[in-house]
């Protein structure tokens, strides 16, 4: 790093294809950094064509590439408050999907199952600790920051401490009986 001094570097862009509609940038440098946003503006790149871009040696440019890849995050994970949180029920959903071919069931019965398993003393919601300690039984040992994070995601209230069925459907994009979304990736298996 050059220098210490904050900053900062905000892509805006289309949640539906990535295209670059404006860059705002804040800091040292930013009045000669900020050519690189307004040519990926002027050509209608995207912020894949951001990610593909080679630049010729470390330099401030990179904050391109991080904006760029955190975009795509974003987009992958459906506009998501948290990409820690967003992740982390990712991998709950690949689990719960390999359940789901190993035992031959439906989405919809083991999302029924899953919220059960979760909700430890049946209230009908799941709390902070009970989300942790259900995550915790699945090897996915997470900080309780990492928990509110994703109790949030879930309910869409930083508020509200407890996910309801339906906050608990809708994280996984889902009415009951219809499959979420495919993923991929390494997760823990669900038990059920």
């Amino acid at each position: 790093c050059v220098t210490r001094e904050d900053g900062f570097l905000k892509l805006i862009y289309d949640c539906t294809n990535g295209k670059v509609l404006g860059v705002h940038m804040v800091g040292e440098n930013s009045c000669d950094l900020i050519n690189f946003g307004a040519e990926a503006i002027n050509s209608d790149h995207s912020v894949y064509d951001i990610l593909q871009f080679v630049f010729p040696a470390v330099t401030y440019h990179e904050l391109y590439h991080l904006a760029a890849w955190e975009a795509k995050q974003r987009m992958m994970h459906g506009g998501a408050r948290s990409l820690t949180a967003a992740a982390a029920w990712e991998r709950v959903e690949v689990a719960l999907r390999q359940t789901c071919e190993e035992q031959g069931r439906t989405v919809g019965d083991m999302l029924q199952k899953a919220f059960r398993y979760f909700d430890s003393d049946s209230s009908g919601f799941i709390t902070p600790e009970q989300l942790k300690t259900a995550l915790k039984g699945l090897g996915m040992d997470l900080t309780d920051a990492q928990i509110w994070e994703m109790v949030e995601e879930a309910t869409g209230d930083p508020e509200d401490p407890n996910i309801e069925y339906r906050d608990f459907l809708r994280i996984f994009a889902t009415e009951e009986g219809n499959s979420p979304p495919a993923t991929g990736g390494q997760s823990p298996k669900v038990i059920m």
